[in-house]
């Protein structure tokens, strides 16, 4: 017959209480801790990797000449008959003011400027949304695996029974 190891749990409430675990049990509580810090490092190091791509992408961000605002276009004719378009950069904010771009070709790097601000908004969301939800999953892990011996109790007090 095997033996059992008694183990005393973790915290102060419940000191006097004594669990007895089999060997089998305490190898799978063990097991169960192994996995448990694997599983803490990969999320781990893939929370580094998301912050590393926020503060890539906030320096990025923060270079773009326009970052908000839109891009406004006015068909002209003038005297002769011949057909233009003037473009205009409004502000966010600003009352009913347009700034003059003049022809297509100087707002061109405008528009790919506030186009590009919007990309990366929207991806700064969606990883700041992906970086809370790997902060509430290493919360997770570390309340699982918090003390070896309440998780050996939690394996024990969790047994089938016969």
């Amino acid at each position: 017959m095997m033996e059992s190891k008694s183990v005393i749990r973790g915290n102060k409430e419940a000191a006097a209480f004594e669990v007895s675990l089999t060997p089998l049990e305490i190898l799978a509580a063990e097991e169960i801790q192994k996995i448990l810090l694997m599983l803490e490092k990969k999320v781990k190091e893939e929370k580094e990797r998301i912050d590393n791509e926020i503060k890539a992408l906030s320096e990025e961000f923060q270079k773009l000449p326009y970052i908000d605002g839109t891009v406004e276009y006015k068909y002209v004719r003038n005297k002769a008959g011949k057909e233009y378009y003037y473009y205009y950069y409004r502000p966010v904010g600003t009352p009913r003011r347009s700034i003059y771009l003049g022809p297509y070709s100087e707002a061109v790097p405008i528009i790919s400027s506030l186009k590009r601000a919007r990309e990366i908004k929207k991806k700064l969301k969606s990883l700041k949304d992906k970086q809370k939800h790997l902060e509430a999953e290493i919360h997770f892990i570390n309340w699982l695996s918090y003390d070896a011996e309440n998780l050996k109790s939690f394996v024990r007090g969790h047994r089938k029974t016969r």
